[in-house]
């Protein structure tokens, strides 16, 4: 990436996040998902009524190594919440947090 070879930079998925909203947010949470680069994910008013198969897909998945931030404003229809909620309850499952000793 440009930034890690003109700064010094953490680069490794710990300390690496992607951020998206709307149809970025799900875009964020898909490449969180299928690729080991990132291990922090925020996904805020993610678009998931145009990709209605994804919930399901996610919840027959292998679970990654990712930490989530999944936020949704007070404003959105009430099929958007119903979607977020339906991912939250797939993908908390899904995660595999670090335990502290």
């Amino acid at each position: 990436m440009c930034g890690d070879s003109n700064f010094s930079t953490l680069n490794d998925p710990k300390n690496t996040v992607l951020l998206g909203s709307s149809l970025g947010g799900l875009i964020a949470l898909y490449m969180g998902r299928e690729f080991s680069t990132f291990g922090k994910i925020g996904v805020l008013s993610p678009a998931f009524r145009i990709a209605p198969n994804y919930i399901a897909q996610v919840s027959a998945g292998a679970k990654k190594p990712l930490r989530v931030h999944l936020d949704l404003g007070s404003s959105e229809p009430a099929d958007d919440w119903d979607n977020c909620l339906s991912m939250f309850d797939v993908h908390l499952p899904q995660v595999t947090l670090p335990v502290a000793i």
